[in-house]
């Protein structure tokens, strides 16, 4: 099965004799930072599966999922592509440090040849940092994605 690690959609079809797809590891993406950089996002989840039974001709969708923004000052931003959450922001212009997007989930789907035999697995992408009122008050770190 061929290695995808940039942020975007892929589709391939099994080729004729292939009946399972071996060391299959799905990594959701890592949420932003805050607008500092100094509050620790959470880490995307992992799926690992040793083998998936498949057929030739199915479709097999793969999602790589984008890392959150960075929180700003000011704006709003979208976070990560497919599920990533938008980052914080600070419009009140008094300093305050706008908390990160939220990482995207990425997967990977079989549309059976058939229709019935659908598969569906999936990581989920990491919490965005909590944003900063202050230099003495800083929001907590991101949560982790699951599976």
């Amino acid at each position: 099965m061929p290695t995808y690690t940039a942020p975007g959609t892929y589709t391939f079809t099994v080729p004729a004799g292939v009946t399972e797809l071996t060391g299959i590891d799905i990594r959701g993406a890592e949420g932003g930072t805050d607008q500092t950089g100094t509050i620790t996002p959470g880490k995307g989840g992992r799926l690992q599966v040793a083998s998936l039974p498949v057929l030739p001709a199915e479709t097999i969708t793969i999602v790589v999922g984008e890392q959150g923004i960075q929180g700003v000052t000011g704006d709003t931003t979208s976070g990560g592509t497919g599920t990533g959450a938008a980052s914080g922001h600070d419009l009140t212009g008094q300093g305050r440090s706008g908390g990160g997007g939220g990482g995207a989930a990425s997967h990977l789907q079989v549309a059976g040849v058939d229709g019935t035999r659908a598969k569906y697995l999936a990581a989920g992408g990491g919490g965005g940092a909590g944003g900063r009122r202050d230099s003495t008050h800083a929001g907590g770190a991101g949560g982790n994605g699951g599976t």
